[in-house]
């Protein structure tokens, strides 16, 4: 049904999102900033399951993806919302909401 993101914006899990009105590839909106560790939310909607939710996690450094979880990610994912969040050691994380396309 793809993504329905009114539908998302409600959800008590990513009430404190920032979302975008128009979704921006993740290899430009952080570009040149490196993440240990961002974590990946799949909101498409499908009728019979509803949100897919966290569905893995990568390391950004140098523009380049490095899988955490044995999954494959590509860096032109369209980000279509985020949170930051304080990871191990007080290093940035990332929370980021995409279609199943990541």
């Amino acid at each position: 049904m793809g993504v329905q993101l009114n539908f998302v914006k409600k959800n008590e899990r990513y009430k404190d999102f920032i979302f975008f009105d128009n979704p921006i590839p993740f290899s430009e909106l952080y570009k040149n900033v490196n993440l240990p560790l961002v974590q990946v939310h799949d909101i498409e909607y499908e009728k019979h399951i509803g949100l897919a939710g966290f569905c893995g996690s990568f390391s950004w450094a140098d523009n380049n993806i490095t899988s955490l979880d044995g999954d494959t990610y590509c860096p032109e994912m369209l980000v279509y919302g985020y949170k930051e969040f304080a990871g191990k050691d007080g290093e940035k994380g990332l929370d980021i909401l995409t279609d199943h396309n990541w």
